[in-house]
């Protein structure tokens, strides 16, 4: 925004609330839709603004261009040039609903009570000793019961065993140290025993002379679940489905920062198939991707639960084997070697054999992942001059 209150930029979704075209924001001022009851209160903050102050959670209330009335809250800050405020800028959260509701929960009046009533997310009042004093009854419909079940029993039954500590120990801190910033999110619990992720936020409640807290609660789950979606798409082979390079990595990192005994020994396989570059190219690669999906569960079934087991591209896997003597390294590399030299490989009317070439390397201190990872490549590459289908152990140095 401009000194002189125009607009210099507003995003979609600002216009969109307010109603207004993009076209039309460049023939308005701040003025124009500033509720009259915020007026004076904006001037004092825009006035501020030029002086180039920063304000945080402020609220006003706006006129849409219908006339409306709505709630914004939100940071603005000053942006000075040589010195000079040549503009403002400005994140607001619409909180028309959540001005409203909470209206709900201080006044009893019909007209607040059917909107608390019919919210779309989860509102609910705590005591002191964490029961439901109340809760809307869309809430409770979400949570797959009557309100009147809920009101008076611990807000913990609600909760996933594993959240419960971690809510518990935030609302007992709510009660003795309000902080209205501080939002949490955990798993909600139905009646039904299925659960779903929830965005919490807290007010104090300034009607009553307990100490209660005005909860309300959103539902995250479809976001929880493309986030958790998207990290795993991060980590893992989307052929194979086992973790892929980068994620391999992180974990050689890991273990290469926590031993610190010598006697606590890991060895890392590299693994190249021998004949998969024949297949692949004889039967294409359909064959060659269906080959790679069965060899990965083929080595599945070896490992140990301990073992990390990866593709890291290609034909080519690595399994990060903790707490091994070089000697169980040997031996668990031989029993994936004659796992895949058994393997019979079926592409429609054709059958094929292959073998695998192993190399070992021991992890040592001071070493990086990226080191070893080319090091246990090395001796893959020494075990295929070999004669290929074979085992091959770095030597370890002093």
């Amino acid at each position: 925004m401009a000194p002189d209150a125009t607009f210099i930029y507003t995003n979609r979704a600002w216009r969109e609330t307010l109603g207004y075209s993009e076209k039309e924001v460049t023939a308005i001022t701040l003025l124009d839709v500033l509720h009259p009851e915020s007026m004076a209160c904006c001037q004092d903050r825009f006035a501020r603004l030029l002086q180039g102050e920063s304000l945080r959670c402020i609220e006003f209330k706006f006129l849409t261009k219908g006339g409306e009335t709505i709630f914004l809250r939100g940071d603005c800050g000053a942006i000075v040039k040589d010195g000079v405020t040549v503009s403002t800028r400005g994140i607001f959260k619409d909180i028309t609903d959540e001005v409203h509701v909470e209206k709900a929960l201080k006044v009893s009046e019909a007209r607040y009570q059917a909107l608390y009533e019919n919210a779309p997310d989860i509102y609910a009042t705590l005591n002191t000793s964490g029961e439901i004093v109340s809760i809307n009854r869309n809430g409770a419909t979400m949570l797959g019961y009557d309100a009147d079940e809920l009101v008076g029993e611990s807000a913990m039954k609600l909760i996933h065993p594993e959240d419960q500590a971690k809510v518990a120990e935030y609302i007992s801190r709510q009660f003795s140290c309000f902080d209205p910033d501080n939002a949490l999110e955990y798993r909600k619990l139905r009646k039904d025993g299925s659960v779903f992720w929830v965005h919490q936020r807290i007010r104090q409640d300034p009607d009553e002379r307990e100490p209660r807290l005005l909860v309300a609660c959103r539902d995250v789950n479809e976001r929880h679940q493309l986030e958790q979606k998207l990290a795993y798409q991060a980590s893992h082979d989307g052929l194979t489905n086992l973790i892929n390079r980068r994620e391999f990595e992180k974990r050689l990192k890991r273990v290469l920062t926590q031993s610190t005994s010598s006697d606590d020994k890991h060895a890392l396989c590299f693994l190249d198939l021998d004949q998969f570059k024949i297949i692949n190219d004889s039967c294409g690669h359909l064959a060659g991707d269906d080959l790679l999906r069965q060899i990965s569960a083929l080595l599945q079934g070896q490992m140990r639960s301990r073992d990390t087991l990866a593709r890291l591209g290609g034909d080519e896997f690595a399994v990060l084997i903790e707490h091994c003597s070089p000697e169980g390294a040997v031996q668990f590399a031989e029993k994936i070697r004659v796992a895949i030299e058994n393997f019979v490989f079926y592409w429609r009317k054709e059958k094929f054999s292959l073998g695998v070439s192993i190399g070992i390397s021991m992890l040592r201190g001071g070493e990086t992942a990226i080191e070893l990872l080319e090091r246990a490549d090395s001796a893959c590459y020494a075990a295929k001059k070999e004669g290929r289908n074979c085992i091959f152990v770095s030597p370890m140095e002093s």
